[in-house]
């Protein structure tokens, strides 16, 4: 209906199950953006682009093992979701050649948060700590991990609220993470960016910054691709670096950073191998 009205395109749909039945369709007849990435084909005109917190973990991995990193220990809230991360940074890691060490499982707003060093295992030179925690807990965790342990200590971006002034964020100091451009370099972008569209968004929306750059991101890709898309295609978006695959599928490569203080510092490009990976399974 959509067509006949006159549509040149589409941008969506977001939930997983609705794109698996849009992948039934042998010709789309004018070019679509999926807003979630499945495994499998993509069918002509039809490109696939996520935030998958999978992916986000993939390329934190190869920033941490090209800093040196090789031993491992994982922590993770009891939460499915952390179980999941948890699991899928341990297989990538041990792809890699690093090894595990222990996983310590933490109570998400739990009262023994500024204790869990004493579950810690002891850490080699090359050791790291991977820290699956929301900005509250992690704040509540850090400080006592810098003050038992000298090795560095990782999380995935969302360890970041998207709040470089904001003062509870010295807590982190010196933790490490990979994350989207758009909220990493907030004043860039003139009026798209992060600094003017995140003002405008309610202020109890915690991921209203990576929203907002998902839709950048899927818009830049209609208009760049809709007339066809270039073997050599990339694109600078607000959510990383994009290039679509041969399977249809955009991989992002996320820009890394470390807390200095109450500032997140960028520190460069995640590695691209990683950003070239096969993609994870959409979160919706």
């Amino acid at each position: 209906e959509l067509q006949q009205a006159g549509a040149v395109g589409f941008i969506g749909p977001l939930v997983k199950d609705d794109l698996t039945h849009i992948l039934d369709i042998k010709d789309l007849h004018v070019p679509m953006i999926a807003l979630n990435q499945v495994p499998g084909p993509s069918p002509s005109g039809l490109i696939e682009f996520g935030l998958t917190p999978e992916t986000d973990v993939e390329q934190l991995a190869a920033e941490i093992w090209s800093e040196g990193g090789r031993a491992a220990v994982i922590l993770i809230p009891q939460t499915p979701f952390g179980q999941r991360l948890g699991q899928h940074f341990d297989r990538i890691w041990r792809e890699k050649g690093g090894s595990i060490l222990g996983q310590v499982s933490f109570t998400p707003r739990g009262e023994r948060l500024g204790e869990i060093s004493r579950d810690l295992p002891a850490l080699p030179k090359d050791g790291i700590i991977l820290m699956i925690a929301d900005p509250e807990d992690a704040r509540a965790i850090t400080p006592n991990l810098m003050t038992a342990t000298q090795v560095a200590i990782w999380a995935p971006g969302k360890v970041y609220d998207g709040r470089a002034d904001a003062p509870s964020n010295a807590a982190l100091h010196n933790v490490g993470f990979c994350d989207m451009p758009f909220l990493l370099a907030p004043e860039t972008g003139g009026p798209l960016s992060a600094q003017s569209l995140m003002a405008r968004a309610p202020a109890d929306t915690p991921d209203a910054g990576r929203l907002i750059a998902f839709g950048l991101d899927g818009y830049r890709l209609f208009t760049e691709t809709r007339s066809g898309l270039r073997p050599d295609f990339s694109l600078e978006g607000a959510t990383g670096i994009l290039r679509v695959g041969q399977d249809q599928k955009v991989s992002r490569q996320l820009t890394c950073a470390r807390f200095e203080k109450a500032l997140p510092i960028v520190q460069g490009l995640a590695p691209n191998d990683a950003a070239a990976s096969k993609p994870s399974p959409g979160v919706f």
